[in-house]
């Protein structure tokens, strides 16, 4: 990790995770853990900078849906382990669900339940008190023969949801798709549909109630994506094909919405027989490719774009050292900016990129990840960087509980404050937990200094390590006058691990300064 000794304004780093709704991260919010199978977490923006929390809870041998909404303060709203969405038969296994939420306060969920013997799919309206708007939810399947799996939801700017899901009818396998207005009924006379396709799509907002769909088109093997407009026409002539033939579909396509628009989408592609990498391409309003080829990762990412349009992508990749970690950036021109230096100090077993956020003015942006030193033995952590590529922080832990640290979702609550939640079915009473954690990325501070000649004394804390700008001999002391390190200082890093949340002061040859450890 590229470590600076003098930054000015120098960021205070944290030893935890400022404002916390808990003050260590060995003991994250609890938000179900009754019995053997809680998973599957989703998340969505509520209101006020509240985060709605969804995941599928296993009870007899069924999977029950639940939902929780927890404050700003991290408090939850709907009891103390949430509420159920829905309660249907939903044998062996899910086939899946969705979350989404609009700017009154209302989460949006589709669900598939077997209720009348057929997989079918119902969508949600919850309001923040948990009263369900739509009853029971509103089926959106076209036949009643057809199996829905896989679905998936997104409430567009005009306040409709588009609803889609993978139909089978026999060995018939097509994606659907239809609109629902803010009252739930039918937008369209029909569906939209995506036959040929192996059910692996995605979904994205593209403005002005129209809609982006990506999604693999199965005999071929291409990535394709279409924007479809507010009344379910196609915008293009013919879908933008952004991989010839190469698209693994194994997982599913990632996108985001782009400047003017557009959409920056990530997926999995075969380099060859044996060699799986990521791929990133951007497509225009219009449908035109943003690179005539796309930028290749050696492992999954995912991406995130900033108010002026620079694209953002976090990646690992593995060699002789083990994991490591780093973000790159492109300008909205598809100009490559660069590489910000490895996000990780040691080798790691494997990585796991929960997401990433840009906030502020887009001038910082955090990624959050789980982090396996060693196999069943995961911490979650964030690396906060600047729009330059500077590390501001990194390894920040977010959660060192016991556990294995399952899949998660990471939402943008405002302000500088994310919300993350994770499943956790490694736990050793044998249970399995859903919990949540925010992080709260630390503002810009300047240090109290004492100057001395023409320079003053500066310190930055982080991971571990006091790096200053002097040499010479050191002091380190708490708010209570405890001496915490005694030495000479040659290289201008102190190693001072573990240092509580607190203001501390170092003494170099008589010159003091404060640092805070947030």
């Amino acid at each position: 990790m590229m470590k600076k000794l003098l930054i000015v304004p120098v960021i205070l780093a944290s030893a935890g995770i400022i404002q916390a709704w808990n003050t260590s991260p060995q003991k994250n919010l609890l938000l179900s853990g009754e019995s053997s199978g809680q998973d599957l977490p989703m998340a969505a923006p509520g209101p006020d900078e509240s985060t709605f929390v969804a995941w599928l809870s296993w009870e007899d041998e069924s999977a029950a849906l639940k939902m929780q909404l927890v404050d700003k303060d991290g408090e939850p709203q709907l009891g103390e382990n949430g509420i159920y969405v829905s309660q249907y038969p939903t044998p062996t296994w899910s086939s899946g669900y969705d979350i989404d939420s609009d700017a009154e306060g209302n989460a949006y969920i589709v669900y598939s339940d077997k209720r009348n013997g057929v997989w079918q799919a119902y969508v949600y309206k919850m309001g923040p008190d948990g009263e369900k708007k739509w009853g029971e939810g509103v089926p959106v399947a076209e036949l009643s023969a057809e199996s829905c799996l896989n679905p998936k939801l997104l409430h567009t700017d005009a306040g409709n949801i588009i609803v889609a899901y993978q139909s089978l009818v026999g060995l018939r396998n097509t994606i659907k798709i239809t609109k629902l207005t803010g009252d739930g009924a039918k937008a369209w006379g029909g569906v939209i549909e995506l036959p040929g396709t192996n059910g692996l799509y995605t979904l994205a907002e593209a403005g002005d109630d129209s809609f982006y769909v990506a999604y693999v088109q199965a005999d071929a093997g291409n990535m394709a994506v279409m924007r479809y407009t507010a009344n379910g026409e196609a915008a293009w002539d013919a879908p933008a094909i952004v991989d010839q033939g190469r698209a693994v579909v194994s997982s599913e396509p990632e996108a985001v919405p782009y400047a003017d628009g557009g959409v920056v989408l990530c997926w999995r592609h075969a380099e060859n027989i044996t060699k799986v990498v990521g791929a990133v391409q951007a497509v225009s309003r219009e449908g035109n490719l943003l690179w005539s080829e796309p930028q290749f990762y050696s492992a999954p990412h995912v991406a995130a774009i900033s108010p002026d349009g620079n694209i953002y992508v976090a990646y690992s990749f593995t060699d002789a050292y083990g994991t490591n970690m780093s973000v790159s950036r492109y300008n909205s021109d598809g100009e490559y900016a660069w590489d910000s230096p490895l996000l990780l100090d040691g080798s790691s077993y494997q990585v796991s990129i929960y997401g990433v956020q840009v906030v502020a003015d887009g001038s910082e942006l955090a990624v959050v990840y789980r982090n396996a030193s060693d196999f069943n033995r995961a911490t979650i952590e964030y690396s906060h960087l600047d729009s330059n590529g500077e590390v501001l922080d990194t390894q920040v832990p977010v959660s060192t509980m016991q556990g294995d640290k399952g899949r998660g979702a990471l939402t943008y609550a405002g302000g500088r404050q994310m919300v993350l939640t994770w499943g956790d079915n490694g736990m050793s009473n044998g249970k399995g937990s859903v919990y949540a954690q925010n992080i709260v990325l630390p503002e810009p501070a300047s240090l109290t200094t004492a100057v001395a000649g023409s320079e003053s004394l500066q310190a930055l804390y982080s991971g571990g390590e006091l790096m200053v700008n002097r040499r010479g001999n050191a002091a380190v002391l708490d708010c209570n006058g405890r001496l915490l390190y005694c030495g000479i200082v040659t290289d201008g890093t102190i190693s001072l691990p573990g240092l509580a949340a607190g203001v501390y002061v170092i003494n170099i040859d008589g010159q003091s300064a404060k640092f805070t450890v947030l």
